[in-house]
Parts: structure tokens; sequence; C-alpha cells
């Protein structure tokens, strides 16, 4: 009884230590990230480079284990999207030239950030699956779901169930209907829903 006690007082004590580090961890990356919106969470243990140009919006939340590089390029990733632990974005890449290592031509990189340096988008309401891996200039439209274990070199459409590797587009999480009843819910300005045309042709085109 009083071991059964012990055990179930230590698991309480390191679950509040868990909590803790948590919030100490959150107020630490707040200060030094581009935007980190109401509620928004990395969650430690987590390798980043390039904080100033990460921008997470209102109660997007980054699983653990997650590698995260950018450094000439910028992250935006949209409100309430969410991942699985080991997501890894890296916006950049390296340049290459006959006759020198590749780890000598960084000057490349630098004199020229634009070429090997893009931005990577992800709407809002997405969710990525674990150990997923999403490379520089790609943007996830948004509510489209990325299965585990992806890498996502190009560009998925809202509303698209995406998987492997390179991912591709599966299938679309609903039908026309579905999807305008939540554009309607995500999107208050009717200028930023899109139309059933518009729908219908994204569904048809990726459904070829």
């Amino acid at each position: 009884m009083i071991r059964k006690f012990i055990i179930l007082f230590i698991g309480s004590i390191q679950r509040k230590i868990r909590i803790i580090h948590q919030l100490y961890m959150n107020d630490w990356v707040r200060k030094r990230i581009g935007k980190m919106g109401i509620n928004a969470k990395i969650h430690y243990p987590f390798n980043i480079i390039g904080f100033e140009n990460i921008y997470l919006d209102d109660y997007v939340s980054i699983g653990a284990g997650s590698t995260i590089y950018t450094t000439e390029a910028r992250i935006y990733i949209g409100k309430k999207s969410f991942s699985g632990p080991n997501l890894t974005m890296i916006s950049g890449d390296h340049a290459y030239t006959a006759g020198e290592y590749m780890l000598d031509v960084r000057k490349y990189n630098l004199s020229n950030p634009q070429k090997y340096d893009k931005d990577i988008i992800i709407g809002q309401d997405v969710w990525i699956g674990t150990n997923v891996t999403i490379l520089k200039g790609v943007n996830i439209g948004h509510s489209a779901i990325i299965a585990a274990g992806s890498v996502v070199v190009h560009n998925i459409p809202p509303y698209a169930i995406a998987g492997g590797v390179p991912a591709k587009v599966l299938k679309f999480k609903w039908g026309t209907d579905e999807i305008l009843v939540h554009e309607n819910f995500l999107f208050e300005n009717k200028d930023e829903r899109m139309s059933k045309d518009n729908i219908e042709y994204m569904t048809t085109l990726f459904n070829k």
C-alpha cells in the first residue's frame, strides 16, 4: 500500500515538473520567435535554428522532438494547425558546383539566398502526422491532412489527404457541399472562401 502511494506521489510530481518545464520553454520560445499566437506551443524537446523566422498563429501545436531549420526564409503556420512528434521543416537548401565540396559552397547560399531558401506556408486547420518532413517552398492548404512518415516537396491543396515519399494527394476529406460548409465556418470574409466552381475544379484536377 505504501509502495503504491509512493509511486503515485512520484508520478504526480513528475507530471507537475513536466508542466512547469513546458510553461518555461513556451515563455523562452515566445521571447525569441517571430510570432507566437495565443496558446501556440512547440513541445520540448526541439531542435530549432532561426526562431525569428518562425510565425505561429493562435493555438498552433508542434509535437515534441521536432527539428526546424530556417535561416534565410520564413515558416508560417495557420490557426489551430498541429503536428505529431518528430516533425522536420527545412526551408533552405545547399548550393553545389563542380570542382568544390558542397560544404565549401556556402558563399553561394549567402550571395543568392532566394534561390536556395524559400518560405514554407501551412494554412489553418492542418493536421500533420508523426515523422513528417516538409521541405523548402512548400505551401499546404488549409484543412489538409499529411499522413505519418510523408516527405512533402510539392504544394498540397486545401482539404487534401496526402501521403507518401514524396507526398501525393490520395483523396479529399469531403465532397463539395461539405467543403462549402467548412469554408463558411473558417472564413467570415466571403472573399476568402473558395467558390463551388473552384472546389470542383480542384478536386477533379487531383482525382484524375
